[in-house]
Parts: structure tokens; sequence; C-alpha cells
């Protein structure tokens, strides 16, 4: 079991997220907290968008964007207890229908993990949060 926990709090679409050390052990985590999509690179974690009522993803890219990889002095120990933070508009960054969603997000370190062997590994998803937006385009 992972020492991570992805936590969120979700007003209208602004999407604070919290990367929480649950552990009782120092664990070393990409600390930029980039948000991309999920076949993309040079990020740190994605959103995922779902229909509350048949479980389908929806939306889809609202950006192309490019970011240099993730630097060594943005790696960040997390004692336990500690937390990472980032926040981010979803309508920046997701495409995505009027009405009710429900939204996840993923830690996922694989890239940076491959080079830095020292970061903790695992991917970590956050439980859904149902919100209610309006679309855009």
């Amino acid at each position: 079991m992972t020492p991570l926990e992805v936590r969120l709090h979700v007003v209208r679409d602004l999407v604070r997220v919290a990367l929480v050390n649950t552990g009782d052990a120092t664990v070393v985590v990409a600390g930029r907290l980039a948000v991309g999509y999920e076949g993309g690179t040079d990020r740190e974690l994605y959103a995922v968008l779902r229909d509350p009522v048949t479980g389908e993803a929806v939306g889809g890219p609202a950006q192309l964007y490019h970011r240099a990889p993730h630097p060594a002095d943005d790696l960040r120990p997390l004692a336990p207890g500690q937390r990472a933070g980032t926040a981010f508009r979803l309508g920046d960054w997701y495409t995505h229908p009027a009405g009710a969603l429900e939204v996840s997000v993923v830690y996922d370190p694989t890239e940076v993990a491959r080079r830095f062997p020292g970061v903790h590994r695992d991917r970590v998803v956050s439980d859904a949060v149902r919100v209610d937006l309006p679309g855009n385009p």
C-alpha cells in the first residue's frame, strides 16, 4: 500500500490538489506537480472527468503545452503528515460538457522516477469529487 494520498477540494472549476504523505517514513516526490494529460509528458498530475451516471470518460485537452522536464531541484521530501499542493482550473486544461461530472486527479511520477531513482514511484488516484459545471468548448 502506498504511503501517498491525493486529496481534492473543488469549488466550481478550481481544483485544489494536496499530495499527502500518510505513511510513517519520509518519501521523495515530484514536487512541481504540473498539470497535463494522461498520455502527455512533462507532467506529474492529470485529471479524469467522468459522467456520474455512465462512468464514461468525458471531455478532452483544452490546450497544447510544452514544458521542460521535471528538474532535480523540484524534488521534494515529504515527512509523515506533510503535503505538497497546487491548484488549477478545469476549464483551462480540459474541455467538458455542461452539468454534473465526477473529477479525480492522478499523481503519476513515472517519468520523473525514471530520471531520478530516489523518487517514490507509486501512481496515486484521488477519490472522485462530484461537481456541476457550465460547459466549455
